[in-house]
């Protein structure tokens, strides 16, 4: 009957089932992660880390699913899998992953984008406009210097895959971001 909060440091193999929760924040990262049959507030999900991610039957109210924390690089080495979730943007400017790092900071590692598989993502909104839906957005900023030696890897792979919105679907706000991502999209 009440809002929870969950913060973390290096946990690994974490499993939320039938929670109500306004946000989960994985500090300093986590292995291996799901979030399945529960209803996640406006803060959303953010995290750093590796392995595994699933979001799976979850309802998010937030302005992105899945935010990757700028303070350690916006970071995820793995796969992330939403599966049958819906979700109720909270801004104007949509995007399902969310994060920030301009590639000027050494971390002290290398900084990776996952990996997605979207299979079934229904987007609740009163109204389309011509602002696409992002998958990933600008996580470079506006206000980059010429040197970015510690860019993020890109993704090697994402795959969409049943996604009900009003709008045009982008892999990237930020198109060349993505290059050389081995994109597919099936359905709307």
């Amino acid at each position: 009957t009440k809002w929870g909060v969950f913060g973390s440091n290096f946990c690994k193999q974490i499993v939320f089932d039938d929670c109500i929760i306004s946000r989960t924040d994985a500090h300093c990262g986590v292995r291996d992660y799901t979030i399945r049959n529960s209803v996640i507030g406006w803060q959303g999900t953010n995290t750093i880390g590796f392995g595994e991610m699933l979001l799976e039957n979850t309802t998010c109210y937030c302005d992105h699913m899945i935010g990757f924390r700028y303070d350690y690089g916006c970071t995820w080495r793995g796969d992330i899998i939403i599966r049958n979730c819906s979700w109720l943007p909270r801004t104007e400017k949509r995007a399902v992953f969310r994060g920030s790092n301009d590639g000027t900071h050494d971390f002290g590692y290398d900084c990776y984008m996952p990996n997605v598989s979207i299979d079934g993502l229904t987007v609740l909104e009163d109204t389309a406009d011509d602002t696409p839906l992002y998958i990933f957005n600008n996580y470079l900023g506006e206000d980059v210097c010429d040197s970015r030696a510690y860019m993020p890897i890109p993704p090697q792979w994402v795959s969409i895959k049943d996604i009900r919105t009003m709008r045009k679907i982008e892999l990237c706000e930020k198109p060349e971001l993505m290059a050389g991502t081995d994109y597919t999209f099936s359905g709307k």
